[in-house]
């Protein structure tokens, strides 16, 4: 999962901002208990709370730096088109400290800059210091599936993965949007960028936040393709649908640690589960939750079983019943 967080153009004493980044990193170990670290830059700070998945030694480390410690970043996600990227990068003199796929994305802002993200493929949040230059990049991946919040408070600028994170931080005092709170009991939820904390924004899919000494600007990097902007025949369709699923459930393979998958024995589960055992000779790892206390109608357990015995899978049932999320009554 990893946590990424940070200050930008902090009016503090050095030693504070890393305090408040050291806070914001601590409310985060959920979501990254194999490793944290933070970076000083001065009136700039970066924090991050790591998962290991790709390269887990001390090699993969964050914040990660470029060969002459000019650029850094803090990364929450997955870059799955790292390896042919790295490879090409290597050919261009480029010289990798670790294993990971994060490393990629300073050397390719040596490259392309900002514009590195038209290269890189994946699900991601990172903030990205160029040092020489003095500017500072806050992206997202371009569907959004990781998230990132920020505020800017009395000129100080601070970012995390979560919003408890920014709490954390104790630099202002958090007031509930009142609008916000509005969407949400009108639609079950806050729309981006909103949330339900006045000041506080979520960054939008697809959209880099750039900070360049007081100024600020966003933009967005890419877009959804029109409808019709392809021409794809019937026959292409099958085809091209499989080779697209193929190529993407074997780029998230990718990984140092054990994989499994969430299989609720429906289509898009089954098909991913199908899909990686062919991709491989050993057993998948499958994990499907029921309930106890429901008509059967509404459980998949049985559904799902039938597609782990189909694929050979090493099956995980949790069974949760109302007991186990009803209210205490302490």
């Amino acid at each position: 999962m990893c946590g990424i967080c940070g200050i930008i153009n902090s009016n503090l004493p050095e030693s504070e901002s890393i305090k408040i980044v050291k806070r914001m990193c601590d409310s985060m170990v959920h979501r990254g208990p194999d490793d944290w670290g933070y970076k000083s830059f001065g009136p700039h700070c970066l924090g991050m709370r790591r998962l290991s998945i790709i390269d887990i030694s001390e090699k993969g480390h964050q914040p990660m730096p470029n060969e002459d410690e000019t650029i850094w970043v803090v990364c929450n996600g997955e870059i799955y088109n790292f390896r042919d990227k790295k490879k090409w990068l290597i050919s261009k003199g480029h010289q990798f400290r670790s294993n990971t796929d994060v490393e990629v994305i300073v050397h390719l802002f040596e490259e392309f800059g900002i514009e590195c993200l038209d290269h890189v493929r994946g699900m991601y949040c990172f903030a990205l210091y160029d040092s020489r230059n003095n500017l500072f990049y806050l992206a997202r991946d371009r569907l959004g599936i990781k998230p990132v919040y920020y505020i800017q408070h009395n000129e100080m600028f601070l970012f995390s993965s979560e919003l408890r994170s920014l709490v954390s931080s104790r630099t202002f005092l958090p007031e509930v949007d009142l609008s916000s709170l509005d969407l949400y009991l009108s639609f079950g939820y806050v729309p981006q960028p909103c949330t339900l904390l006045n000041g506080v924004n979520a960054l939008m899919p697809a959209n880099v936040l750039s900070i360049s000494g007081s100024e600020k600007s966003i933009r967005k990097y890419w877009r959804f393709p029109d409808y019709g902007s392809d021409s794809i025949t019937m026959e292409d369709v099958v085809p091209l649908t499989r080779q697209f699923l193929e190529d993407t459930v074997s780029s998230h393979q990718i990984s140092d640690v054990p994989l499994g998958a969430f299989l609720s024995g429906g289509i898009d589960s089954t098909a991913i589960v199908g899909l990686m055992s062919s991709l491989t000779s050993d057993p998948i790892r499958t994990f499907s939750v029921g309930f106890s206390d429901v008509p059967s109608q509404f459980n998949e357990l049985d559904t799902a079983r039938k597609t782990a015995q189909l694929f050979g899978t090493d099956h995980t049932e949790v069974i949760i019943s109302e007991r186990d999320v009803a209210p205490s009554n302490r």
